[in-house]
């Protein structure tokens, strides 16, 4: 399997629970979204966040927030992310 298919999957599974986080009720979205870990952060450049990568995926293939909530419509934006 070549690289680039291995992460075309990647984003694809990325986007598709980002749907399903997006289309959950407040509080368990709000819990996802804005969780902080705790303790300190090892030196260095800081790792990149699941939600900024998200929401670069998101940038990239043109998407908003109100395409995830309609499933059907998701899956067929998010089905071939190719870059």
């Amino acid at each position: 399997m070549a690289t680039d298919d291995i992460i075309t999957v990647v984003q694809q599974n990325r986007l598709r629970q980002y749907g399903h986080v997006l289309r959950k009720d407040e509080v368990t979205r709000s819990k996802c979204m804005d969780f902080e870990a705790e303790g300190a952060r090892p030196r260095g450049r800081p790792k990149r966040t699941w939600s900024e990568v998200t929401e670069e995926d998101c940038q990239t293939k043109q998407l908003c927030k109100e395409d995830a909530m309609d499933c059907r419509k998701w899956r067929n934006l998010t089905e071939d992310v190719a870059y």
